[in-house]
């Protein structure tokens, strides 16, 4: 069996499973105290208040993608808990959270590991589109276990989310280089927008967007340079919606 492009699922199997461990062992890091990494704390909060419907986060610091991601999630945990028995209602949910928040905490905290680990994934991606298998199983073997990305996979923060969503774009702007194809440029382009949505400074990768874009067999470049810095800002303002509607509070927070 191999996969598409080349190379054994066992190899990227097994370097996604390491990784999926390591960034799932100790996730309860520090729980209850929330003070433990304390930027985990301004998140759920403010997760927290657009789950119970105020959308506008009031919060520019960091842009709102990651936000609403947390707050389905934590609009999830809130269905299940209820259909369990768990709770009996959004009285129960808040004491609850007060007493102990740590299930909300590694609601959080699982989802910044899952997506950690498919970073693993689109390494091993992102290695065999440059520079074959062997390049392949290097990246996944390496970034599975690498210390920094593997420790704050455990921590309910914006940095791995910006991680996944900007190698997942060079996954496909790479790509897109080397063999054009409109839909690999165009996902490429509102990934990178969700990425910058995530974290402002993966704009710094939109130069690899452009340089894409210019390698490309595909004709009319400035055309296309246009589409997809189009697409990235829509991607971009479609993930922190404010950003354009309470430009106010945005410029305030931003500098």
């Amino acid at each position: 069996m191999r996969l598409p492009g080349g190379g054994s699922p066992w190899v990227l199997g097994a370097a996604g499973f390491v990784g999926l461990v390591l960034r799932l062992w100790g996730l309860d890091f520090g729980l209850p105290n929330t003070a433990a990494r304390p930027d985990e704390s301004v998140l759920v909060h403010r997760a927290l208040a657009i789950a119970a419907g105020q959308l506008n986060p009031h919060f520019f610091n960091y842009p709102s993608f990651h936000l609403y991601l947390l707050s389905f999630v934590f609009g999830l945990y809130y269905v299940l808990a209820y259909l369990a028995g768990v709770i009996d209602g959004t009285q129960t949910f808040l004491l609850r959270f007060l007493l102990d928040p740590s299930d909300i905490y590694l609601a959080g905290r699982a989802l910044t590991a899952l997506m950690g680990t498919a970073t693993v994934v689109c390494c091993w991606r992102l290695g065999r589109a440059l520079g074959g298998v062997p390049t392949a199983t290097a990246a996944a073997v390496l970034s599975a276990p690498v210390f920094l990305h593997v420790r704050d996979s455990h921590f309910l923060t914006v940095d791995v989310p910006a991680t996944f969503w900007t190698t997942a774009s060079l996954v496909c702007l790479v790509v897109y280089g080397q063999h054009g194809g409109r839909r690999r440029l165009i996902l490429g382009a509102v990934l990178i927008g969700m990425a910058m949505s995530t974290k402002y400074n993966a704009a710094l990768f939109l130069p690899a967007m452009i340089l894409a874009v210019w390698r490309s067999p595909d004709g009319d470049r400035c055309r296309r340079t246009a589409l997809a810095l189009g697409l990235a800002a829509t991607g971009f303002l479609c993930g922190s919606p404010f950003i354009a509607l309470d430009p106010f509070g945005f410029w305030r927070d931003f500098l």
